[in-house]
């Protein structure tokens, strides 16, 4: 079911969990990543903003889009500082915190 309305999905490793997270992003969607408990994914660490970034569906690409957080969020490794379109198998991170997110495409 997931892939007949899921557009992607994230993948959230946690240090302190085994097993891992999967957050689905419906099509035409976005949701949110943040330490505020109510984002869609809430990572409690202090280097992650209240509101950090928003990962959103539009069309047949997903992107993400920083908040303007205080510690920046990367993508492979590389500073995001504008909306940036994600390819499966792209590594989401935020500086100084010990979460990875692997974003993974559901529709072809």
């Amino acid at each position: 079911m997931a892939v007949q309305y899921g557009h992607s999905c994230f993948i959230v490793e946690r240090p302190e969990q085994e097993e891992r997270d999967r957050v689905f992003l419906p099509m035409g969607s976005r949701i949110t990543i943040g330490r505020d408990p109510s984002n869609h994914i809430a990572l409690n660490h202090p280097n992650v903003s209240k509101m950090h970034a928003t990962l959103r569906a539009q069309g047949d690409a997903a992107y993400i889009e920083p908040l303007g957080p205080t510690n920046g969020i990367e993508v492979n490794a590389h500073t995001v500082e504008q909306p940036r379109k994600l390819a499966t198998g792209d590594v989401i991170t935020v500086p100084g915190a010990p979460f990875r997110i692997t974003f993974v495409r559901l529709v072809a």
